[in-house]
Formats: C-alpha cells, structure tokens, sequence
C-alpha cells in the first residue's frame, strides 16, 4: 500500500517537485498535493505511480523502511 505519506516520501527520494511529479503522473499539482494528504491511494493510482516514478515494489518497501528526515526527528525532540 502506498500512503500519502509514502508518495512524498518517494518523490523526495527521486529528487522531484511536486509540479514535476503531478507532470509524470499527467494530473495538476493541486491534484498532487491531495494525493500526498492521503491516508491511502487507491490501487490503480498505485500502478500509475510506480509506472510513472519508474519504481518497483522493493523500491517503495525501502522507502518505507527509511528513518525519518532529520527536520523531523529534531521536531520530536
């Protein structure tokens, strides 16, 4: 499953903005942005995506798997 959370996580990982991920993905940016405040993207959003981001499903187990940025751990602290 890929979560909104995941799709930012991904499109940080592939050096992207989200003006250039939306582009990929052939929808606007807005569209974009909504996608990453998802708890859950729908499966056949999931295929576009790892077909667009040119990723597999390891990929996006990996990323899961990251820690998270250090921005955010100094935030918990």
């Amino acid at each position: 499953m890929i979560s909104g959370e995941t799709l930012r996580m991904l499109r940080n990982w592939k050096g992207l903005a989200q003006k250039q991920a939306a582009r990929l993905l052939g929808i606007s940016q807005p569209a974009y942005s909504k996608w990453e405040k998802k708890k859950k993207i729908e499966p056949f959003m999931q295929e576009k995506i790892k077909k667009a981001f040119r990723c597999t499903e390891s990929d996006i187990e990996r990323i899961k798997n990251l820690p998270p940025p250090q921005s955010q751990l100094s935030k918990n602290t």
